[in-house]
């Protein structure tokens, strides 16, 4: 199983939440492929940017040590993208589902919303 984690779920893993708990973890750390979108990196950037949030210092370094991969966007993301319905209006989590969906990927999320697209998710 390929797993993508959301920009959210991300963060809760750099902060050691308690919403990321073992179960989630095994998956994460079981997976055949577990990726980080390039929107995940930008969200987090424009945010830092515009002092909505702290910038996590060790986000790369994350990603390195837990074996995650750069899982970039795309043409075949932006084409899945443009047939999404408008079920979620947060362009950010619109693209991490087209990602998903394009490397056939589980989305780990905590963003309830994004199972209506269809696709597996892991939801904590």
């Amino acid at each position: 199983m390929n797993v993508l984690l959301d920009t959210n779920v991300v963060l809760w893993l750099l902060a050691g939440d308690s919403r990321i708990t073992p179960s989630v973890l095994s998956q994460i750390n079981t997976a055949k492929n577990a990726y980080i979108s390039t929107i995940s990196l930008l969200e987090i950037s424009i945010k830092v940017s515009v002092g909505k949030l702290k910038k996590p210092v060790h986000l790369l370094d994350l990603m390195t040590d837990l074996g995650f991969e750069e899982l970039p966007i795309d043409a075949s993301t932006l084409v899945k993208l443009e047939s999404l319905p408008l079920l979620h209006r947060d362009p950010f989590d619109r693209t991490i589902v087209a990602a998903a969906m394009s490397a056939k990927a589980t989305l780990i999320t905590g963003d309830k919303q994004l199972a209506a697209y269809g696709l597996k998710t892991i939801l904590v």
